[in-house]
């Protein structure tokens, strides 16, 4: 059986601790991000250099879409044991459902944050060491799908 701790509430209240640090956490970094890029092109060195800094970068953040990509629940080990909490009673089963879709809520909410920083990272890796005429201009939302696609493909 899977120990979840002396007091069931307690572990509600740090699931539910933990969605509100993770949503914490995501509204404090995006608004520093776009600053932090700009400083990054000044002051990055130019060339080739810079470019494999990016593509470092970019695999940390591939690294967070790989960790929060598979639910917690799709290991088979963790799968059978909630079904064994769930299967203690009504109440267990109500309070492990519960407990699950907050922890799931957190992974997709933290899955689409790295997405977005992968994307915004290909971005900002196309204008390094490009003068102003050669960037690529993302205000049209066709010519950003475009670049994207091929970006990945």
């Amino acid at each position: 059986m899977l120990v979840v701790g002396d007091d069931l509430k307690q572990l509600e209240k740090r699931v539910d601790q933990f969605e509100i640090e993770m949503i914490r956490w995501r509204a404090t970094l995006l608004p520093k991000l776009e600053p932090a890029f700009e400083e990054i092109k000044r002051t990055l060195p130019v060339g080739r250099e810079a470019e494999e800094t990016v593509s470092d970068a970019i695999k940390v953040v591939e690294d967070g879409i790989a960790a929060f990509s598979e639910p917690l629940h799709s290991d088979p080990a963790v799968a059978e044991r909630i079904h064994q909490l769930g299967s203690i009673s009504a109440n267990a089963g109500k309070f492990v459902r519960k407990l699950m879709r907050g922890i799931e809520k957190s992974r997709v909410a933290q899955h689409a944050f790295f997405i977005d920083m992968y994307y915004g990272l290909l971005a900002f890796k196309s204008e390094l060491n490009k003068s102003p005429e050669e960037r690529q201009n993302f205000d049209d939302a066709k010519k950003l799908g475009a670049f994207l696609r091929s970006q990945i493909a």
